[in-house]
């Protein structure tokens, strides 16, 4: 019941939808939520991006894994109206990318590596490097509230003279980046079973049931002050550098979790289990316990608790 209300507020939090993100006082996104947040959006507004932050997302790119390290890539940026819709219609027919802000155009050159893998694998290769190179710029363009789609349907030799790319170099993917016009739905994925299977086993120590990581909660990154937690049955719980400060604790079994870097300062515990928990690095100054059972818990590097 718990698990499923967090899935429904998770789903409903405006953090994932398209905007600005960087407001001041934000509780920042974790992976997954960003991930959540990406969409291929081909609706925009037109508004530019300032160069700080199409720096920061050409950097992203940069720093993505890459076949030997080789970094075979070159970026072109595209920048304007002018320049933009100058891909049109001869390098591509997607007439929303006029309205972009920017638009990376990724070449590779397979060529050092075709000597030493063969050139079949040698494109394979570089073709990764470049989807790996674009989903990084695509996180944090969302990061920032910005949106992004792959367009891989383009004529790369048209493409290849417009940036006046070398010879050698392959233009392997457009990126276009803007402000959205839309909040794009999340859509559906096959089912996980459909798109996965697992070979081999694990052992029976480490594999865990469906079930039993239903039972499994985890929180981090959060402030939250003032909160109240009440009725909750969440053993083996994770719950890391969050701002607990003031909140209220009551009825609740929290038996063998992990509290990590945590500020309890004047919160209030009642009809707590917290037998077998371990605590590091957090702040209890000012609470107060009240049939709070802490048997055999851990405590290391904590303040306000003897």
């Amino acid at each position: 019941m718990f698990r499923d209300c967090v899935r429904r507020a998770f789903c409903a939090d405006p953090r994932l939808r398209f905007g600005k993100t960087e407001e001041k006082g934000k509780t920042a996104m974790t992976f997954s939520e960003l991930i959540l947040k990406r969409r291929s959006v081909r609706q925009y507004t037109g508004e530019t991006i300032p160069m700080d932050k199409i720096r920061s997302i050409l950097e992203a790119g940069l720093r993505a894994p890459n076949a030997c390290n080789a970094q075979l890539w070159h970026f072109y940026v595209l920048l304007g109206p002018d320049r933009i819709g100058g891909l049109i219609p001869d390098v591509c027919r997607q007439e929303w990318i006029r309205k972009t802000a920017f638009v990376v155009v990724i070449t590779e050159n397979a060529s050092p590596l075709a000597e030493r893998f063969g050139e079949e694998k040698a494109v394979l290769f570089t073709a990764e490097d470049a989807g790996a190179a674009a989903e990084n710029m695509a996180l944090t363009a969302a990061e920032m509230g910005y949106a992004s789609c792959f367009v891989g349907a383009f004529d790369a030799d048209k493409c290849r003279e417009y940036v006046k790319a070398g010879a050698e170099e392959k233009p392997v993917l457009l990126l276009p980046v803007g402000v959205p016009a839309a909040d794009v739905p999340l859509r559906d994925r096959r089912e996980f079973s459909e798109s996965v299977t697992f070979l081999g086993e694990l052992s029976d120590a480490s594999e865990k049931t469906e079930a039993d990581e239903e039972e499994l909660f985890r929180m981090e990154h959060r402030y939250l002050p003032k909160a109240v937690f009440d009725d909750l049955g969440l053993p083996g719980a994770s719950f890391n550098n969050i701002n607990l400060e003031k909140t209220r604790f009551t009825d609740i079994n929290l038996k063998s979790g992990y509290f990590g870097g945590m500020t309890f300062e004047r919160s209030y515990f009642a009809g707590v289990d917290l037998k077998e928990t371990t605590f590091e690095n957090a702040d209890f100054s000012g609470a107060h316990f009240r049939n709070a059972d802490f048997t055999d818990a851990v405590f290391e590097n904590c303040e306000g608790r003897e």
